[in-house]
């Protein structure tokens, strides 16, 4: 009995919370642009993680205003894939053909395999130390083409995984992006709170003492349902209106 009441509880906090995430990234965003001033341009970027929360950040900046959205994700890239996509190489395109302020990272679900060093051409196996070397390179390369256009960078943790052994591959290179993020004095925008369960685990869906449970993940056991991004692309919002650069005009 105690159990099940724990349990009723703790799904109910997560939905309270996931309508407070909402409430509040709107109320934030509306304060901080009682000033007009010129749309801020974002640049959402990464692997199909970034296709669903651009979409969902389209739709939150149209309803909000005072901001667009390039949704720029490419599917099954990464950042030990550059043989298909240079994440560097493409952000510094985007920066020289437009202006942007601000770029919102989320890339990491195809990372689950060896890196090739660039310069000796061999090849490293995953979570090894030299992959890990050679992956950060890649995080600070990114970051580095960001800095040099003094664009913030708003860099989305990944998800909990359903599979235990990939979500352990996950949360090893969650771990690794969020070192460097921090170290170069970037935005890291933490989302377990509002896509996990209380404990951490993974959630299929979201409690919601009015209608029901809804489907928060998608049936992969990785990508998200529409409501996930949504409340991923709140988050994003919230944190960009808590921290909003000036906008070039």
């Amino acid at each position: 009995m105690v159990v099940s009441r724990r349990r009723a509880l703790g799904a109910l906090a997560i939905s309270i919370a996931a309508a407070l995430v909402s409430i509040r990234a709107g109320a934030a965003w509306s304060a901080e642009v009682e000033a007009p001033q010129r749309p801020l341009r974002v640049a959402v970027i990464g692997d199909s993680l970034a296709q669903g929360l651009g979409s969902s950040l389209s739709v939150k900046a149209r309803q909000v205003g005072q901001m667009t959205v390039v949704a720029a994700g490419v599917q099954s890239t990464g950042f030990t894939r550059y043989h298909d996509l240079n994440w560097k190489t493409k952000l510094e395109g985007m920066v020289a053909e437009r202006r942007l302020d601000a770029v919102v990272m989320w890339m990491g679900l195809n990372d689950f395999r060896a890196i090739v060093d660039p310069d000796t051409r061999r090849r490293h196996d995953f979570n090894t130390a030299d992959w890990a070397r050679l992956y950060a390179t890649r995080i600070d390369e990114l970051i580095d083409v960001a800095k040099a256009a003094r664009i913030p960078v708003y860099w989305v943790a990944l998800p909990v995984l359903r599979d235990e052994t990939n979500n352990r591959g996950m949360q090893a290179i969650n771990q690794l992006q969020q070192e460097r993020v921090a170290a170069r004095g970037e935005h890291w925008i933490a989302i377990a709170s509002a896509i996990a369960a209380p404990d951490g685990a993974y959630m299929a869906y979201l409690p919601d003492a009015g209608r029901g449970p809804r489907r928060l993940r998608a049936d992969d056991g990785a990508h998200f349902a529409e409501i996930g991004y949504r409340m991923v692309a709140d988050l994003v919002l919230d944190r960009i209106a808590a921290t909003r650069p000036p906008a070039e005009p």
